[in-house]
């Protein structure tokens, strides 16, 4: 009986570190942030927030994510246009936060790309 109760307890032991591994794994995916982030504005932010904004940029410029981006790698930077629209971004950055712009003046990539890909 002793055995069985040992075993039981053995295994639920292990069944509560399972369960708090795989939560764990989940919260850092959730928080990972993504390889090559080299902007001012995309620097420690998540995967998610990352890959929401670079949705933003894409539809700012009219672009697909392979107008920057090497798909086969995307943290590489073998592309020139990604090198621009880190200046751009970067700048972006620099306009928003450095200026004190208020919230509803903010500059986005929309703002002067308004769907295009050269800005007017």
């Amino acid at each position: 009986m002793r055995r069985l109760i040992l075993g039981s307890v053995f295994l639920a032991g292990l069944a509560l570190l399972a369960n708090a591994l795989v939560h764990e794994r989940i919260a850092h995916a959730q928080g990972a942030t993504v390889k090559n982030v080299t902007s001012k504005l995309l620097a420690g932010k998540s995967k998610a927030d990352v890959k929401k904004y670079m949705k933003q940029v894409a539809e700012a410029l009219g672009v697909q994510c392979d107008h920057c981006h090497d798909t086969d790698a995307m943290e590489s930077d073998v592309k020139k246009e990604k090198l621009i629209a880190r200046e751009m971004m970067n700048m972006v950055a620099e306009l928003n936060v450095h200026k004190a712009i208020a919230k509803k003046d903010r500059v986005t990539c929309m703002t002067c790309h308004n769907g295009k890909r050269e800005p007017k």
